[in-house]
């Protein structure tokens, strides 16, 4: 694989957001894990196979199977991802490409990490493959399948590495929870931006049901109970209050982007990276002041 080849797996991969989401949730669960007795280079290795290993293969695997409703988004402020439509890697090359860093994916994880964090990764690899070609015209199955992928088997696997799953902490099950809230939000306001190729092909989804105002307003409902749990897990935990003031803070500016991702480009593009420096400030800068 050449260089050419290699930057476009990077951007197809979908940085910073998609990258953020996992990682986020992944160190979270690590963290939790592991009490703080962590080794950062099996931190830095994990994040790197579950972040950009994991969404590359799922992204490389979508866009082979999105290919022809990929065509008609010419309005998607992401379009810039869509190597295959712009020449940059060829479909089938794509698919191939595809499952070769799913398989990596796996085996580094084996190595590397346990034998758990693999089979969350093989996870991944077939939620991913399942939802490119069958489940994403089954809602709400599809919107599921997306936060086990991004939210879900991470933490999973980063709490396995050296948490009990014999006595798991209540920390855990509300990071879950957290990251479900947060990516039932952030997934369907990207949802938005494809509405016109997912129409077109009978693609089930909340944008594409309740247009793209309901949606809207279902996913700033999502946004604020992940508000609400988090400053309860805040307050609870004893942690500075401070905290619950820039959460706070965070929350109107994003009410104020969503509405007017209908009316044009350019706030679709800062939206979802305002929500990815929510997940990788909070999922991991809280686990960071309990344990370390």
């Amino acid at each position: 694989m050449n260089l050419k080849k290699i930057r476009t797996v990077i951007s197809i991969s979908g940085p910073p957001f998609k990258w953020f989401f996992a990682i986020s949730t992944f160190t979270a669960g690590y963290l939790i894990g592991s009490s703080g007795n962590y080794q950062l280079f099996e931190l830095i290795t994990a994040a790197l196979i579950f972040g950009f290993l994991a969404q590359a293969g799922t992204r490389l695997i979508n866009d082979y199977f999105d290919y022809d409703i990929d065509k008609h988004q010419n309005s998607d402020p992401y379009q810039n991802t869509r190597e295959i439509i712009k020449g940059d890697i060829g479909k089938d090359e794509s698919l191939i490409t595809g499952f070769m860093i799913y398989s990596i994916g796996i085996i580094t994880a084996f190595i590397f990490l346990n034998i758990l964090s693999s089979v969350m990764f093989l996870l991944i690899a077939i939620t991913s493959y399942l939802y490119s070609k069958h489940m994403k015209k089954i809602f709400p199955l599809n919107t599921i399948s997306i936060n086990m992928i991004y939210g879900l088997y991470p933490i999973i696997a980063g709490y396995s590495i050296y948490g009990n799953f014999a006595n798991i902490p209540n920390t855990l099950w509300i990071y879950i929870l957290i990251g479900f809230f947060v990516g039932m939000a952030s997934n369907n306001i990207k949802d938005i931006t494809d509405i016109k190729g997912d129409k077109k092909y009978s693609v089930k989804n909340l944008a594409t049901i309740y247009g793209k105002k309901k949606t809207i307003t279902i996913c700033a409902i999502f946004l604020l109970l992940s508000y609400f749990t988090l400053n309860i897990f805040i307050y609870t935990q004893h942690l500075p209050f401070q905290l619950i003031i820039l959460n706070l803070l965070m929350f109107p500016i994003i009410i104020f982007i969503m509405p007017r991702l209908h009316s044009n480009n350019l706030s679709a593009k800062y939206a979802l990276p305002i929500l990815a420096f929510h997940n990788i400030l909070f999922l991991i800068l809280i686990p960071i002041l309990i344990y370390l």
